[in-house]
């Protein structure tokens, strides 16, 4: 079986606000992000966990920008998931909705 690593460090301020991330997969070098948005489904409860951290220096319009994306994904996922392309097509018309509502497209 193979392995796959996925390290998260956070650095934060004197408040406990975050104001560096950095992430690394496998053997690639540590890459610099300003955002990470992470769900782990428990099987036994029927929930996730979540994970949201952002820098404080993180753009308003990148976020948007960025959740415009991870609904975007979403779509896709579910798709490839569930092969149910009535619903994964509701959630992109959704993302791009959201996307026009905020302005970015």
């Amino acid at each position: 079986m193979n392995k796959s690593k996925i390290e998260i460090s956070i650095y934060t301020d004197d408040n406990n606000i975050p104001e560096k991330i950095l992430w690394k997969h496998n053997q690639s070098k540590t890459l610099n992000t300003k955002s990470i948005i992470m769900s782990i489904w428990d099987e036994k409860t029927k929930k996730i966990f979540k994970i949201d951290v952002w820098t404080k220096n993180m753009k308003i319009e990148d976020m948007k920008i960025f959740f415009y994306q991870i609904f975007l994904c979403i779509s896709d996922t579910y798709i490839k998931a569930t092969l149910d392309d009535k619903i994964g097509n509701e959630i992109k018309k959704f993302a791009i909705q959201f996307a026009k509502n905020v302005n970015i497209i």
